[in-house]
């Protein structure tokens, strides 16, 4: 196996020849079989497979079995008869997305300040056409949450970009809203400010609420996504959730390097909004200070609906910034994943796990580096991979 800084120092752009020869499905030798691909079963072979968990596999193999990984690693044996994928690029798991308001959630927007009984899985629309464009962008796992303009405007659910209908909600019950920050508060609704979210959440949480989302939180057993930009808000947070048990990830923080400062103690992930063009130095470095981190992170785009959601170029970004290569693609994988408690299924390329998988024509983390094809439950997904 090799570092992923290996991986990027080997793998060589292609010429624009060559990129135009490709298309979307050529950098594949058996194209035409995977452009009708809806078996679940089959071998791949790859130029370098990235496993989500900071390994990279040259001449990589995965054994996808009935929509599941059934191994992956250099050279191993191919059943007899099974169909075989050749792909000269790089494969690697899904993307996730912590945070989008997709599916129709954006309806549950209401009136009342704290609302944790409400659930995007009661009414969430699967066939809303913003999944495309996650999906063609190589989202293959959304974290689907209610509006953010309320302290707690209720809890999101894990739903797949693409397949069968009774397939794609793979969690109802993700986790629980937060909101610290000031999008969260109105000066016509309590409360009004900072500190009266703070109380209003403590008086929830320290009496015997009968919101079933409220006590899964409070035994731990349903994660707390808080919302909170600036460092007093983050330092609230983390305050909060060791007082009241929160099982607790900061989403959104506008200087990830402060609020790493701020939570590192406590060990509380962090989910980041993804770099985007334009940004002020500060946010900039504060990124890319990062660097290696050890802690925690993932992407949320925090998008509602429309567009795509820029999670790969925001991770690209910080990456050019200084955040390590090997830590942005666990962000964008199996760390997104383990955020959601749902490592064992999804995010990462290892027995066992959903065989969601994108194709790419060359390092994920390149600007230049468009997806060839999408997988989700080991068939083909995407109309079309856009790539950035």
């Amino acid at each position: 196996m090799t570092s992923f800084a290996e991986l990027r120092r080997s793998i060589s752009r292609p010429s624009l020849a060559r990129r135009a020869a490709l298309g979307l499905g050529s950098a594949l030798a058996c194209s035409g079989a995977l452009a009708s691909a809806q078996e679940a079963t089959f071998a791949l072979q790859a130029k370098k497979v990235l496993t989500g968990t900071g390994e990279a596999i040259e001449s990589g193999v995965v054994l996808v079995e009935n929509g599941k990984i059934r191994a992956v690693g250099a050279g191993l044996a191919i059943p007899a008869g099974w169909t075989v994928h050749q792909h000269d690029g790089v494969v690697m798991p899904g993307l996730i997305d912590l945070g989008a308001t997709l599916g129709g959630s954006a309806l549950l927007e209401n009136h009342e300040s704290l609302t944790p009984d409400l659930r995007v899985a009661d009414g969430i629309d699967l066939w809303d056409p913003s999944y495309a464009a996650w999906l063609a962008a190589g989202v293959t796992s959304v974290y689907v949450i209610p509006p953010t303009g309320s302290v707690i405007p209720g809890s999101g659910a894990v739903v797949k970009t693409a397949g069968a209908p009774e397939q794609r909600i793979v969690s109802t019950d993700a986790g629980l809203e937060i909101g610290l920050n000031s999008g969260a508060r109105r000066r016509d609704r309590a409360p009004t400010s900072v500190q009266g979210s703070a109380l209003a959440l403590r008086d929830l949480f320290g009496h015997q609420s009968p919101a079933a989302s409220v006590q899964r939180a409070k035994r731990g057993e349903l994660a707390v996504f808080a919302h909170a930009d600036s460092a007093g808000e983050v330092r609230l947070a983390a305050q909060l959730a060791n007082e009241l048990g929160w099982k607790a990830r900061i989403v959104g923080p506008a200087l990830p390097d402060q609020a790493l400062a701020i939570v590192r103690g406590a060990a509380i992930p962090l989910v980041l909004r993804p770099l985007d063009y334009g940004v002020d130095e500060r946010t900039r470095r504060s990124y890319g200070a990062l660097g290696a981190t050890a802690h925690p992170i993932g992407f949320a785009s925090l998008a509602q609906g429309g567009g795509e959601p820029g999670l790969r170029r925001g991770a690209a970004l910080a990456v050019r910034a200084g955040l390590d290569p090997a830590i942005a693609v666990r962000a964008l994988t199996g760390g997104a994943a383990a955020m959601l408690g749902l490592e064992a299924r999804l995010g990462t390329l290892a027995p066992g796990r959903d065989a969601d998988l994108v194709w790419l024509d060359g390092d994920p983390l390149d600007l230049g580096t468009r997806i060839v094809a999408v997988f989700v439950d080991g068939k083909r997904a995407d109309r079309g991979a856009e790539g950035r």
